[in-house]
């Protein structure tokens, strides 16, 4: 199902499997986001952050890789998703919608294979 969480060491949380994108193991202590508490008072965890703040950060990350590989970088919307994944550390769903979001701000152009600097 996924792993339990010590939340500021008072609640209890889970970290569902579909949500864990790194090497996780017992008593390794992450910097965790609230995604969701339940209507029978269960939370939900997420490693990644959640919303806008998500958004934001992961553009600039693509961006910095960008810039860091003379403005192209080998992947693109059509990638596995564990080479998303090792490279950004998050889902291809939200890989996907960061890339669209720098597309339609004319920042990246997105190739079949790869993504590039505009």
């Amino acid at each position: 199902m996924g792993f339990k969480a010590i939340i500021n060491n008072k609640h209890w949380g889970l970290i569902h499997k579909n949500e864990i994108f790194k090497f996780m193991r017992a008593g390794k202590e992450e910097k965790g986001f609230i995604k969701e508490v339940r209507s029978d008072g269960k939370i939900s965890l997420s490693l990644q952050p959640v919303g806008e703040e998500a958004a934001t950060s992961l553009n600039s990350k693509i961006l910095a890789k960008l810039r860091d590989n003379n403005g192209t970088l080998p992947i693109s919307d059509k990638s596995d998703p564990t080479l998303i994944s090792s490279m950004f550390g998050v889902s291809k769903g939200n890989f996907k919608k960061a890339i669209g979001a720098l597309y339609k701000n004319g920042q990246i152009v997105i190739h079949a294979d790869r993504i590039e600097l505009s």
